[in-house]
């Protein structure tokens, strides 16, 4: 049993991670589903993945087929998603 992971105490990415690298991020899927939508992180390296931690609805998040981008000095980094159904409101885990 691990005891020592944490990932801070809210959704808002106030508290520092402990000891992995990810960003917490909340949002509403597009109105139409399956339509792709941009999530921003501001992660130092191009994500290699999401874990969905809660959703109000029955739904699936996954990968839009868009590239993900790194989040740099100047602009935060981006992954895109889609949902298969209509404004879900989500919360997540980048890694």
């Amino acid at each position: 049993m691990l005891s020592n992971i944490g990932l801070g105490t809210t959704a808002s990415n106030a508290d520092p991670d402990k000891n992995l690298a990810v960003y917490k991020a909340t949002g509403t899927t597009p109105g139409t589903p399956n339509t792709a939508f941009t999530v921003n992180h501001a992660l130092n390296h191009v994500p290699i993945g999401f874990s969905v931690l809660r959703t109000n609805a029955a739904a699936h998040l996954y990968d839009s087929g868009v590239a993900w981008t790194t989040a740099t000095n100047a602009a935060l980094g981006t992954i895109s998603l889609k949902c298969d159904v209509a404004t879900v409101a989500f919360t997540i885990i980048i890694w």
